[in-house]
């Protein structure tokens, strides 16, 4: 709920307070406590804020105190009091508290260093359940006004030059080409918009929205918890997008989302995403093969830049086969940490060996980064039973932050000696 923009005559209407000086900011700071300690109940009319009532607070206290405040104290008002499923209103933008004179959202005082450790963790729960609702109300807003931009493109892109049918189309395209073409050029500069005021991309803006419109459809019980400040923005995110995996049936969605919003209130978000996805797994229609098949073809790899010249990679890839790849690795790596002086840690020397198995190395013995393997590659004889190390190479000294190699490092996995080839059978000579 905002404030109306003044009047053109708003001078004459408020000359009876020129010459009244404004209020300060501790007038005004002061004026707000007292109204949010009355919503508490911890003030009775001129009663002083000492007393304060023991105890953690409820929901309710919690809800009341960051319920939206009706402006309008006349009984006999039209308009029903706010609620707040109804979302929340725009902070003030010069960082004052907001008070229940403006209708805003009546927020948890600013206590200072010296304040009781009860009165700290209560404000801290009103401050969360607002920054909670806050949040929700920005995803709903963002839903809204890409909904709005398909439905009305007329503010973000103009009026209809198809109306007056005078107009025409250098591309020469129908009146149905030309009003889907708007709509996707006003939801496109409606995300545009949005993501300059926010300072966000594009990207993101796109997927807040499509995750309230989700969750207001699929999982109605998560987003009203969501809305109140029950439930944090990780359990809202990891729920929109196990509801968007589900198949479209309304039951489906309803156990879902009953379950799921049970989960939201007593869980941490780690421990809710391992129940989601297991409820997910329970409640959908499809069978576990069909949903594999259909997750397969996401499989990819990709590469992430990490600071001071260091690279993630990752993979997705069907569980059987990274979990082999893992043991592989492992296998590898407990090997070479068994040799003498070797000082890496496993995890390093998992790295390591990974790295030696993907970039084509004929050996695996985990370099280190920046040094030269110990040894040269492991060659075999053909008529020998079993495989020949080959000299040690002459290697660069490795860095100084890493320990120097062993001399003679085994070769994992031991080499296999190769049949020796046939050769090839004579050929015949040329018939004259």
């Amino acid at each position: 709920m905002s404030l109306s923009a003044p009047v053109n005559d708003s001078r004459r209407a408020v000359e009876w307070w020129r010459d009244v000086p404004p209020p300060s900011a501790e007038d005004l700071q002061l004026e707000a406590d007292t109204l949010w300690a009355r919503e508490l109940g911890l003030l009775d009319g001129d009663e002083s804020g000492d007393e304060r009532a023991s105890g953690e607070f409820s929901w309710a206290e919690i809800d009341k105190s960051t319920d939206i405040v009706d402006s309008d104290d006349d009984p006999g008002g039209d308009d029903p009091a706010p609620t707040a499923h109804d979302g929340l209103t725009s902070a003030p933008q010069d960082g004052s508290t907001p008070t229940a004179d403006t209708g805003e959202v009546a927020s948890a005082p600013i206590l200072d260093d010296e304040a009781d450790v009860d009165d700290l963790l209560r404000a801290l729960e009103v401050a969360a359940v607002t920054q909670r609702r806050a949040t929700a109300e920005g995803y709903r807003l963002i839903a809204l006004l890409v909904s709005r931009a398909s439905i009305d493109p007329e503010p973000w892109v103009g009026p209809d030059p198809t109306l007056d049918g005078v107009g025409s189309d250098p591309r020469r395209r129908g009146a149905a080409a030309i009003a889907r073409d708007r709509r996707d050029l006003a939801q496109r500069a409606a995300v545009a918009e949005i993501a300059v005021r926010l300072r966000l991309s594009e990207q993101t803006v796109r997927v807040r929205g499509s995750q309230a419109e989700g969750m207001r459809e699929r999982c109605p019980r998560t987003w009203s918890d969501f809305a109140e400040g029950r439930a944090s923005e990780r359990h809202a995110v990891e729920t929109a997008r196990l509801a968007d995996s589900l198949p479209d049936s309304p039951e489906t969605w309803a156990a879902f989302d009953d379950g799921a919003s049970e989960r939201a209130r007593t869980l941490t978000p780690a421990k809710f995403v391992v129940a989601a996805r297991a409820l997910r797994e329970r409640v959908h229609a499809d069978s576990l093969e069909q949903r594999h098949a259909r997750a397969a073809r996401d499989r990819g790899v990709w590469v992430t830049a990490e600071l001071d010249g260091m690279t993630t990679l990752s993979a997705l890839l069907p569980a059987d086969r990274a979990h082999a790849a893992m043991a592989r690795v492992d296998r590898f790596a407990r090997h070479l940490r068994a040799t003498p002086n070797e000082e890496r840690t496993l995890a390093q020397l998992r790295a390591d060996t990974l790295a030696d198995l993907l970039d084509g190395a004929d050996t695996v013995d985990g370099a280190r980064p920046g040094s030269a393997p110990a040894t040269a590659t492991a060659t075999a004889t053909a008529s020998a039973a079993t495989s020949t190390a080959s000299t040690p190479a002459t290697a660069t000294p490795p860095c100084r932050s890493a320990p120097r190699p062993p001399p003679h490092p085994p070769t994992w996995p031991p080499h296999t000696p190769r049949r020796p080839a046939r050769a090839p059978p004579p050929r015949a000579p040329p018939s004259s």
